[in-house]
């Protein structure tokens, strides 16, 4: 998990450049410290809740379920993998669709 906040946000060097230019750095490792604490809230809870949620789907299944909830976790893992599929070709598609120029203009 430290591994994923080792790489360098692009936003946060964008706020030092522009701080860096304006001539108001230290106003930028700021607000860089701010970008970083809320991801990092929003990461740690997304990993709580996912954490907790399955802990009380066990719970709700009990003992005897581990047939079913291993193929309910396949069935789910699937499904899973099938959405972010689909809206990478969503994606893939509507970017070799899109205009070349801004505004619609080629």
């Amino acid at each position: 998990m430290l591994s994923v906040g080792l790489r360098p946000c692009s936003g946060a060097i964008l706020v030092l450049l522009f701080t860096a230019a304006l001539g108001a750095f230290w106003i930028g490792v700021v607000g860089t410290l701010a970008m970083a604490l809320g991801t990092a809230i929003t990461v740690s809870s997304l990993g709580f809740l996912t954490v907790a949620s399955r802990a009380l789907a066990l719970r709700i299944v009990g003992p005897g379920g581990s047939a079913r909830v291993a193929r309910i976790e396949r069935v789910l893992g699937f499904l899973g993998g099938l959405l972010v599929f689909a809206i990478g070709v969503i994606l893939f598609v509507t970017a070799v669709n899109a205009p070349a120029g801004p505004f619609g203009l080629s």
